[in-house]
């Protein structure tokens, strides 16, 4: 998922639904898990919940989406943009910034100070008790009804998926995020047997474009995971009767989308004063607008 949300034009020759095929890379950064891009009510602890700013600081609030396209200055004008609104709302200056790297993240997290993020799912799930995350809100992803993440598997007509699953050889899973084995196991694939019988090899790339072109064009027993908002973008093409050779073969429950967290305790007043404005944020114009520029359509508790 990505702040970047740049206009881009065809290259000679190209069609336009594989131009418009080539905006699912651009991945939301509040996936959530992308997200691709889930935030949960704020509970009531044994310690204030956030070290926020004085009249003079400003709040630290980062943006962590491991996997996520773009890069961290291509997303700054998006969350100045971000960070500027919730100045107007809540009177409190705030700076920070995108990150798609999990190493790069882990780093910052440990050494920068930081005290609000918006993060994926994976990440969550990994890092919540090295980092004390405490969940906030939900963000809503912009394709879905609800504050919640789906993944979705494809591959070619040909593909026989129940065969695969019984042979004991590698099948080749391509994804545009870095998801960690043990979430895609027994969070993603969750209670669904037959998929987990695979012997999944993860592969991230940042082209997962030309693997979907491979795959539509005749390449078997290789498949591809989606998050929600790029399956979104798949089934426009498809009923425009582009990618007439993929098939669907797996999609998840409805899990957490991306969280807004908070990382160590102070000033909850200010707190209550930031969860009310983000999730004000669809009923003024310029909130909107922010939040088309995020993919997203809000955040809830």
């Amino acid at each position: 998922m990505s702040l970047v949300n740049k206009k881009r034009k065809t290259k000679n020759g190209s069609s336009s639904a594989e131009f418009r095929l080539n905006l699912f890379l651009s991945r939301p950064i509040f996936c959530a898990l992308k997200t691709h891009t889930a935030i949960i009510a704020l509970f009531v602890c044994f310690f204030p919940l956030l070290a926020l700013a004085t009249d003079t600081q400003q709040v630290s609030f980062y943006v962590i989406q491991p996997g996520g396209d773009g890069s961290t200055e291509e997303a700054k004008p998006y969350l100045l943009e971000f960070f500027d609104y919730l100045r107007e709302q809540t009177g409190t200056s705030f700076d920070g910034l995108y990150i798609n790297s999990k190493n790069e993240a882990v780093t910052a997290l440990q050494n920068k100070g930081v005290q609000l993020a918006i993060v994926s799912p994976e990440f969550i799930a990994t890092y919540r008790d090295r980092f004390n995350f405490i969940s906030v809100l939900k963000t809503i992803p912009i394709y879905s009804s609800g504050p919640y993440e789906k993944y979705f598997i494809m591959t070619n007509k040909a593909t026989n998926l129940i065969d695969l699953a019984d042979q004991n050889t590698k099948v080749s899973l391509y994804t545009s995020g870095d998801y960690d084995g043990a979430f895609l196991n027994n969070v993603i694939f969750g209670e669904n047997e037959m998929i987990k019988k695979i012997s999944w090899q993860m592969i991230q790339s940042p082209d997962v474009l030309n693997i979907i072109k491979e795959i539509d064009a005749g390449k078997t027993n290789t498949f591809v995971l989606l998050t929600g908002y790029e399956f979104s973008v798949i089934q426009q093409l498809k009923r425009s009767n582009s990618l007439p050779s993929l098939q669907l073969v797996f999609s998840s429950t409805e899990l957490p989308s991306s969280h807004v967290v908070t990382l160590g305790s102070g000033n909850t007043s200010l707190l209550g004063t930031l969860k009310t404005a983000l999730v004000n944020m669809p009923n003024s114009l310029k909130g909107n607008m922010i939040l088309k520029h995020l993919r997203l359509k809000g955040f809830a508790e």
